[in-house]
């Protein structure tokens, strides 16, 4: 199981990411005829699934860090013993 968590951290980080980018397009959306409050509202929809997003990006880094440091540790852990 402990090798399949960064993988899993790194796909499920993506996948947050690519549905916050949607619902941010989708859901703040400017309609044409638009008021000010409407702006303000979509602005703010924006911000938060931008946010989502960009946790999302993060945790992937996260992941592929992880497997990263674990890959250069059974390395070097190989060199030292064999």
């Amino acid at each position: 199981m402990r090798s399949f968590t960064p993988i899993l951290l790194v796909f499920l980080g993506l996948l947050v990411a690519f549905v916050a980018t949607l619902l941010g397009f989708t859901n703040a959306s400017i309609h044409p005829d638009s008021t000010l409050e409407m702006y303000v509202t979509h602005a703010a929809k924006l911000k938060k699934y931008n946010s989502v997003a960009l946790l999302g990006l993060i945790s992937s880094i996260g992941g592929v860090t992880w497997m990263g440091l674990r890959v250069l540790a059974r390395r070097r852990k190989k060199k030292l013993h064999g």
